[in-house]
């Protein structure tokens, strides 16, 4: 036997309906990375900007990348290692051009009164510097996607959107420190 007025029995029925509605949409959102992979662009998120940008580009273009193997990886780095070793001192001079220039636009800004005119110059000379890097990155990226096989290049899109992780891999050979051969034996 009921003991609730028909008007109680109602918003506790909307109420479970609604928290139904609740519970289903968020186990829907906690199952994206289970049922599609953790690299797809609705998970934006959780990836790291360079691969962001590449999701975003490649999804513009209406073709969705598949993310190379993990064991792919030491590969890709190596590829792109070789290709830049020559070019290391000349991309490293680049970068701290850039940051050198970045600092000088960082005073301009400080500084009371603003002058726009310095302002100006500043921005044309940092961006100046960041295209002398750009063009230094692409023969790097060019040369790297030749050596590899077409599984394997799209592994260079969080590179190509982010030079300053291409610095890194020109003399190490892997993010985290030489190449396996190049190690000290204990």
């Amino acid at each position: 036997m009921n003991t609730l007025p028909k008007q109680s029995n109602r918003l506790i029925g909307i109420g479970l309906l609604v928290s139904l509605a609740v519970n289903l949409f968020l186990i829907g959102v906690l199952a994206i990375p289970f049922v599609i992979g953790h690299h797809h662009p609705m998970m934006g998120f959780m990836m790291d900007e360079g691969r962001r940008q590449a999701w975003a580009e490649y999804g513009r273009a209406g073709q969705m990348p598949q993310e190379p193997r993990p064991g792919d990886r030491r590969e890709i780095i190596k590829a792109v290692a070789d290709a830049a070793k020559p070019q290391h001192d000349a991309l490293a001079s680049a970068f701290k051009d850039i940051g050198k220039a970045r600092g000088e636009l960082a005073t301009i800004l400080r500084a009371d009164p603003f002058d726009a005119q310095a302002f100006n110059q500043a921005t044309r000379e940092l961006q100046s510097r960041i295209r002398i890097v750009q063009e230094m990155t692409i023969p790097i990226l060019d040369q790297a996607a030749a050596k590899l096989p077409a599984s394997q290049r799209v592994g260079l899109l969080p590179l190509a959107s982010n030079p300053g992780a291409l610095l890194r891999h020109t003399r190490a050979g892997s993010d985290t420190g030489p190449p396996p051969d190049d190690r000290p034996r204990p």
